[in-house]
């Protein structure tokens, strides 16, 4: 990797530290081998309509000043792909073309929507020297859309601590305990996933099952496993650092049934630990089963479908091995400073 190509670069972060690309930047900030400034940009949720006008207006002067005090020769911005982003970060891929620093853009969430929005993609992401993206398929589709320039696809990083600390983590070779980790809404799955662990229990009356996030949904499942008796459901609410540690420690498998999803970290972080995932083909997720077998894909949103594929993976008697070879490529795949690695290569490549 040669480091000696960029001496300054900054990253655009959101001011908002929930959601995925915070965790990016976040994870990925300590092995960027640059002297790295963070720009940060859009809004906060306890903003109202006038703050957020305001902070769009001082963000185009904070990003003028940035570049012109700090005269970077890369900016590596965060972003996804929809019509306000398109608008809020093209501005900064055009304000970096017009002081001659390198844009890249690096793209996480993916409203496939907008790519009708040709005019805009012209004048904005498409100015970029180069995309990466989460999934092949989104790669496929920019393409398609009129981007010339070179886009690589890449795994999320997981955080380092995270993976390192789950080094220590003993696994069973059996499924004791489902885990749902996400926000709690119907296109995640949620009912999905708890109609599968009503019928599982049926038979495997000892299993249990962790729900961790908060949504829009939250009430609605609580009350959807009491009025449909489904014992040994834990709600855990919003989880961070040694509770959310705690609750891939405490499981074995991980059921996503979710409907629209880049490259979920949670999955990652799933696999991080040692967890068999059961999902669906959405986003990188595709890309990422297409590498290694982490347990189950199905299209399907019937919950029999789960089953089977939950009791082909016991009767296979390989749950361990399984697990194993899950950690084993999160630890080689997954590690931010692998990430960033491959990262800085392509771009000096």
């Amino acid at each position: 990797m040669d480091n000696s190509t960029y001496k300054k670069i900054i990253i655009t972060c959101p001011r908002s530290n929930a959601g995925g690309v915070y965790q990016f930047v976040k994870n990925v900030l300590p092995f960027i081998p640059y002297s790295t400034h963070v720009l940060y940009r859009g809004s906060l949720k306890s903003d109202n309509s006038i703050i957020k006008v305001l902070r769009s207006i001082t963000s185009v002067w904070i990003t003028i000043r940035d570049m012109i005090k700090i005269h970077p020769e890369l900016i590596l911005v965060n972003s996804s792909l929809s019509k306000e982003c398109l608008i809020r970060d093209g501005v900064i891929i055009r304000l970096a073309r017009f002081f001659c620093i390198r844009p890249i853009l690096i793209i996480h969430g993916f409203q496939e929507s907008a790519l009708q929005y040709t005019w805009l993609l012209n004048r904005s992401y498409f100015k970029s020297d180069m995309i990466f993206v989460l999934a092949k398929s989104f790669a496929d589709k920019l393409s398609d859309a009129g981007y010339e320039g070179e886009i690589i696809s890449q795994f999320n990083p997981v955080d380092h601590n995270l993976i390192e600390h789950f080094s220590t983590k003993i696994l069973r070779p059996e499924i004791s305990t489902f885990l749902f980790l996400a926000r709690i809404e119907e296109i995640k799955g949620i009912f999905i996933a708890l109609d599968t662990f009503k019928i599982y229990k049926i038979s495997n009356p000892n299993i249990k099952m962790l729900v961790a996030g908060t949504g829009g949904a939250l009430e609605a499942a609580q009350e959807y496993v009491q009025t449909h008796d489904i014992k040994d459901v834990k709600f855990l609410g919003f989880v961070s650092g040694y509770e959310k540690e705690e609750a891939f420690r405490q499981s074995d498998l991980m059921i996503f049934p979710s409907f629209n999803e880049g490259l979920p970290i949670s999955v990652l972080e799933a696999m991080s630990a040692g967890l068999l995932i059961v999902t669906r083909p959405v986003g990188g997720l595709v890309d990422l089963y297409s590498k290694i077998d982490f347990g189950g894909i199905t299209e399907s949103i019937d919950p029999s479908d789960y089953i089977e594929i939950i009791n082909r993976l016991v009767k296979e008697n390989r749950i361990l091995e399984r697990k194993r070879r899950n950690q084993d490529f999160a630890f080689t795949n997954f590690h931010p400073q692998r990430i960033v690695s491959k990262i800085i290569s392509e771009i000096n490549s």
